[in-house]
Protein backbone atom coordinates (compact mmCIF):
# COMPACT_ATOMS: atom_id res chain seq x y z
CA UNK A 1 0.00 0.00 0.00
CA UNK A 2 1.42 3.38 -1.04
CA UNK A 3 1.75 6.02 1.67
CA UNK A 4 0.29 9.42 0.84
CA UNK A 5 2.79 12.09 1.82
CA UNK A 6 0.14 14.71 2.62
CA UNK A 7 -1.64 12.44 5.09
CA UNK A 8 1.67 11.46 6.68
CA UNK A 9 2.45 15.12 7.40
CA UNK A 10 -1.08 15.78 8.71
CA UNK A 11 -0.75 12.88 11.14
CA UNK A 12 2.71 13.98 12.30
CA UNK A 13 1.46 17.51 12.92
CA UNK A 14 -1.55 16.16 14.81
CA UNK A 15 0.67 14.07 17.08
CA UNK A 16 2.98 17.05 17.68
CA UNK A 17 0.01 19.23 18.60
CA UNK A 18 -1.13 16.56 21.08
CA UNK A 19 2.24 15.54 22.50
CA UNK A 20 2.00 12.97 25.30
CA UNK A 21 -1.76 12.67 24.77
CA UNK A 22 -3.40 9.41 23.69
CA UNK A 23 -5.71 9.43 20.67
CA UNK A 24 -7.88 6.48 19.71
CA UNK A 25 -7.26 4.87 16.34
CA UNK A 26 -10.82 5.61 15.16
CA UNK A 27 -10.35 9.33 15.78
CA UNK A 28 -7.17 9.30 13.71
CA UNK A 29 -8.91 7.33 10.97
CA UNK A 30 -11.75 9.86 10.88
CA UNK A 31 -9.26 12.74 10.84
CA UNK A 32 -7.63 11.40 7.67
CA UNK A 33 -10.75 9.74 6.21
CA UNK A 34 -8.98 6.37 5.99
CA UNK A 35 -9.46 2.90 7.47
CA UNK A 36 -7.60 1.59 10.52
CA UNK A 37 -5.12 -0.41 8.43
CA UNK A 38 -3.88 2.82 6.87
CA UNK A 39 -3.37 4.35 10.32
CA UNK A 40 -1.19 1.39 11.31
CA UNK A 41 0.80 1.81 8.11
CA UNK A 42 1.25 5.54 8.63
CA UNK A 43 2.23 5.17 12.28
CA UNK A 44 4.84 2.55 11.41
CA UNK A 45 6.28 4.86 8.77
CA UNK A 46 6.40 7.73 11.25
CA UNK A 47 8.18 5.51 13.76
CA UNK A 48 10.74 4.58 11.10
CA UNK A 49 11.55 8.30 10.81
CA UNK A 50 12.59 8.44 14.46
CA UNK A 51 9.39 9.56 16.19
CA UNK A 52 8.69 7.77 19.49
CA UNK A 53 5.03 6.70 19.28
CA UNK A 54 3.45 4.52 21.94
CA UNK A 55 0.36 2.36 21.47
CA UNK A 56 -2.17 1.18 24.04
CA UNK A 57 -5.00 -1.19 23.12
CA UNK A 58 -7.55 0.91 24.99
CA UNK A 59 -6.25 4.48 24.72
CA UNK A 60 -4.71 4.40 21.24
CA UNK A 61 -1.58 6.21 20.10
CA UNK A 62 0.49 8.98 21.64
CA UNK A 63 3.69 10.74 20.59
CA UNK A 64 6.31 10.73 23.34
CA UNK A 65 9.21 12.36 21.50
CA UNK A 66 9.74 14.13 18.19
CA UNK A 67 12.43 12.82 15.87
CA UNK A 68 15.99 14.15 15.84
CA UNK A 69 16.28 13.44 12.10
CA UNK A 70 16.81 16.48 9.90
CA UNK A 71 13.53 15.97 8.05
CA UNK A 72 12.48 18.89 5.82
CA UNK A 73 9.21 19.60 7.63
CA UNK A 74 10.98 19.57 11.01
CA UNK A 75 13.69 21.96 9.80
CA UNK A 76 11.04 24.28 8.33
CA UNK A 77 8.98 24.26 11.55
CA UNK A 78 9.60 27.63 13.28
CA UNK A 79 12.39 28.51 10.82
CA UNK A 80 12.79 32.31 10.96
CA UNK A 81 13.98 32.98 7.40
CA UNK A 82 12.48 34.45 4.26
CA UNK A 83 14.60 32.69 1.63
CA UNK A 84 16.96 30.11 3.10
CA UNK A 85 15.22 26.79 3.61
CA UNK A 86 12.16 27.47 1.47
CA UNK A 87 13.17 24.23 -0.27
CA UNK A 88 14.91 21.49 1.71
CA UNK A 89 16.34 18.20 0.47
CA UNK A 90 17.25 15.50 2.98
CA UNK A 91 19.14 12.24 2.39
CA UNK A 92 20.47 9.47 4.57
CA UNK A 93 23.52 9.31 2.31
CA UNK A 94 24.89 11.37 -0.57
CA UNK A 95 28.10 11.34 -2.54
CA UNK A 96 28.40 15.03 -1.66
CA UNK A 97 25.84 17.71 -0.79
CA UNK A 98 27.91 20.19 -2.78
CA UNK A 99 27.86 18.00 -5.89
CA UNK A 100 24.10 17.42 -5.56
CA UNK A 101 23.59 21.18 -5.36
CA UNK A 102 25.53 21.61 -8.60
CA UNK A 103 23.26 19.06 -10.30
CA UNK A 104 20.03 20.89 -9.42
CA UNK A 105 21.09 24.42 -10.35
CA UNK A 106 18.80 24.26 -13.38
CA UNK A 107 15.81 24.34 -11.00
CA UNK A 108 16.86 27.81 -9.87
CA UNK A 109 15.67 27.21 -6.29
CA UNK A 110 17.02 30.23 -4.45
CA UNK A 111 17.72 29.38 -0.82
CA UNK A 112 17.53 25.61 -1.30
CA UNK A 113 19.27 23.61 1.43
CA UNK A 114 20.63 20.11 0.81
CA UNK A 115 21.25 18.02 3.94
CA UNK A 116 22.78 14.56 4.15
CA UNK A 117 23.25 12.38 7.20
CA UNK A 118 26.53 11.11 5.76
CA UNK A 119 28.58 11.78 2.65
CA UNK A 120 30.41 9.12 0.67
CA UNK A 121 32.92 11.58 -0.72
CA UNK A 122 32.57 14.91 1.01
CA UNK A 123 35.13 17.42 -0.22
CA UNK A 124 36.92 20.44 1.14
CA UNK A 125 39.01 23.12 -0.50
CA UNK A 126 41.40 22.14 -3.30
CA UNK A 127 39.60 18.79 -3.65
CA UNK A 128 40.70 17.55 -0.23
CA UNK A 129 38.58 14.84 1.36
CA UNK A 130 36.15 15.87 4.08
CA UNK A 131 35.22 13.06 6.46
CA UNK A 132 31.61 13.22 7.57
CA UNK A 133 31.05 10.48 10.12
CA UNK A 134 27.83 9.82 11.98
CA UNK A 135 27.02 12.86 14.07
CA UNK A 136 28.25 15.34 11.47
CA UNK A 137 26.02 18.13 10.23
CA UNK A 138 26.63 18.36 6.49
CA UNK A 139 24.65 20.63 4.21
CA UNK A 140 24.93 22.95 1.22
CA UNK A 141 22.94 26.07 0.32
CA UNK A 142 22.18 27.44 -3.13
CA UNK A 143 21.96 31.21 -3.43
CA UNK A 144 21.26 33.41 -6.43
CA UNK A 145 22.33 36.78 -5.02
CA UNK A 146 21.39 40.01 -6.72
CA UNK A 147 24.90 41.39 -6.23
CA UNK A 148 27.92 42.33 -8.32
CA UNK A 149 31.21 40.45 -8.25
CA UNK A 150 32.71 42.83 -5.67
CA UNK A 151 30.59 41.05 -3.07
CA UNK A 152 31.89 37.56 -3.91
CA UNK A 153 34.92 37.84 -1.61
CA UNK A 154 32.61 38.50 1.34
CA UNK A 155 30.67 35.23 1.07
CA UNK A 156 33.40 33.07 2.69
CA UNK A 157 33.53 35.69 5.44
CA UNK A 158 29.80 35.88 6.21
CA UNK A 159 29.54 32.06 5.97
CA UNK A 160 32.19 31.68 8.66
CA UNK A 161 30.72 34.51 10.73
CA UNK A 162 27.24 32.96 10.72
CA UNK A 163 28.69 29.78 12.16
CA UNK A 164 30.96 31.56 14.65
CA UNK A 165 28.13 33.72 15.98
CA UNK A 166 25.78 30.72 16.28
CA UNK A 167 28.37 28.73 18.25
CA UNK A 168 29.30 31.59 20.56
CA UNK A 169 25.77 32.81 21.30
CA UNK A 170 23.97 29.50 21.60
CA UNK A 171 26.60 26.94 22.64
CA UNK A 172 28.67 29.37 24.72
CA UNK A 173 32.04 28.38 23.26
CA UNK A 174 34.74 30.71 21.95
CA UNK A 175 35.44 29.76 18.33
CA UNK A 176 38.04 31.40 16.10
CA UNK A 177 38.72 31.51 12.37
CA UNK A 178 41.71 29.83 10.79
CA UNK A 179 42.01 31.62 7.48
CA UNK A 180 40.15 31.44 5.23
CA UNK A 181 37.18 29.45 6.56
CA UNK A 182 38.12 26.76 9.07
CA UNK A 183 36.36 27.10 12.42
CA UNK A 184 38.54 26.22 15.39
CA UNK A 185 38.02 25.71 19.12
CA UNK A 186 41.10 25.20 21.30
CA UNK A 187 43.27 24.27 18.30
CA UNK A 188 40.82 21.62 17.10
CA UNK A 189 38.86 21.92 13.88
CA UNK A 190 35.12 22.06 14.45
CA UNK A 191 33.96 22.89 10.94
CA UNK A 192 34.96 23.66 7.39
CA UNK A 193 33.23 25.68 4.68
CA UNK A 194 33.43 25.19 0.93
CA UNK A 195 32.21 27.67 -1.69
CA UNK A 196 31.54 27.09 -5.39
CA UNK A 197 30.51 30.12 -7.43
CA UNK A 198 29.79 31.17 -10.99
CA UNK A 199 30.16 34.70 -12.30
CA UNK A 200 29.45 36.33 -15.64
CA UNK A 201 30.48 39.84 -16.60
CA UNK A 202 29.95 41.86 -13.40
CA UNK A 203 27.21 39.68 -11.92
CA UNK A 204 27.25 36.64 -9.59
CA UNK A 205 25.21 33.86 -11.22
CA UNK A 206 25.05 31.57 -8.21
CA UNK A 207 26.89 30.60 -5.05
CA UNK A 208 26.84 27.18 -3.39
CA UNK A 209 28.04 27.15 0.21
CA UNK A 210 28.81 23.84 1.86
CA UNK A 211 29.17 23.37 5.61
CA UNK A 212 30.75 20.38 7.33
CA UNK A 213 30.24 20.66 11.09
CA UNK A 214 31.43 18.19 13.72
CA UNK A 215 28.29 18.43 15.79
CA UNK A 216 28.38 15.13 17.69
CA UNK A 217 31.17 12.94 16.36
CA UNK A 218 33.46 10.28 17.76
CA UNK A 219 36.70 12.28 17.97
CA UNK A 220 39.03 9.29 18.21
CA UNK A 221 37.47 7.61 15.19
CA UNK A 222 37.61 10.67 12.96
CA UNK A 223 41.15 11.62 14.01
CA UNK A 224 42.36 8.12 13.17
CA UNK A 225 40.86 8.49 9.71
CA UNK A 226 42.41 11.93 9.29
CA UNK A 227 45.83 10.52 10.16
CA UNK A 228 45.46 7.78 7.54
CA UNK A 229 44.77 10.29 4.76
CA UNK A 230 47.61 12.56 5.83
CA UNK A 231 45.71 15.43 7.47
CA UNK A 232 47.74 17.32 10.04
CA UNK A 233 45.00 18.80 12.17
CA UNK A 234 42.92 17.40 15.03
CA UNK A 235 39.14 17.38 14.85
CA UNK A 236 36.93 18.57 17.68
CA UNK A 237 33.22 18.26 18.36
CA UNK A 238 30.53 20.64 19.60
CA UNK A 239 28.73 17.94 21.56
CA UNK A 240 31.08 18.25 24.54
CA UNK A 241 29.68 21.69 25.18
CA UNK A 242 26.89 22.06 27.72
CA UNK A 243 24.06 22.60 25.27
CA UNK A 244 20.60 21.20 24.81
CA UNK A 245 20.42 22.32 21.18
CA UNK A 246 19.49 19.65 18.69
CA UNK A 247 20.98 19.56 15.20
CA UNK A 248 17.68 20.89 13.86
CA UNK A 249 17.66 23.86 16.22
CA UNK A 250 21.32 24.56 15.52
CA UNK A 251 20.70 24.55 11.76
CA UNK A 252 17.65 26.81 12.11
CA UNK A 253 19.66 29.37 14.08
CA UNK A 254 22.56 29.16 11.64
CA UNK A 255 20.33 29.71 8.60
CA UNK A 256 18.66 32.68 10.30
CA UNK A 257 22.02 34.22 11.17
CA UNK A 258 23.36 33.65 7.67
CA UNK A 259 20.33 35.30 6.05
CA UNK A 260 20.78 38.29 8.37
CA UNK A 261 24.38 38.64 7.19
CA UNK A 262 23.38 38.29 3.53
CA UNK A 263 20.99 41.20 4.01
CA UNK A 264 23.78 43.25 5.62
CA UNK A 265 26.04 42.43 2.68
CA UNK A 266 23.26 43.32 0.24
CA UNK A 267 23.02 46.71 1.95
CA UNK A 268 26.81 47.08 1.44
CA UNK A 269 27.53 47.43 5.13
CA UNK A 270 31.07 46.15 4.63
CA UNK A 271 32.37 47.91 7.74
CA UNK A 272 30.11 45.88 10.05
CA UNK A 273 31.16 42.61 8.40
CA UNK A 274 34.87 43.41 8.61
CA UNK A 275 34.68 44.55 12.23
CA UNK A 276 32.92 41.33 13.17
CA UNK A 277 35.46 39.25 11.24
CA UNK A 278 38.36 40.97 13.02
CA UNK A 279 36.74 40.17 16.34
CA UNK A 280 37.04 36.44 15.69
CA UNK A 281 40.29 36.27 13.71
CA UNK A 282 43.84 36.51 14.96
CA UNK A 283 46.19 39.39 14.15
CA UNK A 284 47.48 37.74 10.94
CA UNK A 285 43.96 37.56 9.49
CA UNK A 286 42.85 41.16 10.10
CA UNK A 287 41.25 43.17 7.29
CA UNK A 288 42.66 46.46 6.10
CA UNK A 289 39.84 49.02 6.32
CA UNK A 290 41.39 51.04 3.51
CA UNK A 291 40.29 48.30 1.11
CA UNK A 292 36.60 49.18 1.47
Amino acid sequence: MKIEYRKLIILINYFKSNLQIYTKSKILANLLNVNLDVIVLLVNKIRSLGYDIEFDNVSGYKLNKVTDEMLPWEVKCNLQTQILGTKIYYFDKLFSTQDFALKILHKHENGAVIISKTQINGRGRYGRKWISDQGSLCFSMIIYPDMNIRSISFFPIISALALLITIEKHIKLKPTIKYPNDIMINDTKIAGILIDASMESNIINHIIIGFGINFNIDINSINNKLTKIGCKYNAGTLFRAKTTLTQIQFLQILLTEFERLINILHDKNFTYIIKTWNKYSNSTNQFDYSLI
